[in-house]
């Protein structure tokens, strides 16, 4: 789906993006435990200027170049950013962006580890 996106009131490109966070400008900024950490965030592009990035873990990134028009009177988070994460393709068998990990494979969605399963039993169903 896509969406209209403004920075200041004024049309931009914006997108959702997984990024990796860089070095904090200054260790009194909000995010300067967070570096080398995985965070959702929003990749704003505007007036011909290198791409700068708004934290999006609540979703307020976002609210901000859609809803809130890339107004000042919208609060935001600025985030340094070491790099983004390229985008997974869907996995063919279960449309999510990768297969389940090990840890989370349990009894309770379906995966049941350490059971012999034999054909008899897997004919007993």
């Amino acid at each position: 789906m896509d969406y209209e996106t403004y920075w200041n009131g004024e049309p931009c490109e914006a997108r959702k993006v997984r990024v990796i966070v860089g070095a904090s400008p200054r260790s009194t900024w909000w995010c300067a435990g967070l570096e080398g950490q995985e965070r959702q965030a929003v990749e704003v592009t505007y007036a011909g200027q290198p791409p700068f990035y708004l934290d999006n873990e609540d979703g307020s990134g976002w609210f901000k170049v859609t809803k809130g028009r890339g107004s000042p009177a919208v609060g935001h988070s600025s985030l340094p950013v070491r790099s983004v994460i390229p985008e997974r393709e869907p996995h063919p068998m279960t449309h999510e962006t990768a297969p389940m990990r090990p840890s989370k494979m349990t009894a309770a969605n379906g995966w049941n580890f350490g059971t012999k399963m034999t054909t008899r039993s897997l004919a007993r169903g």
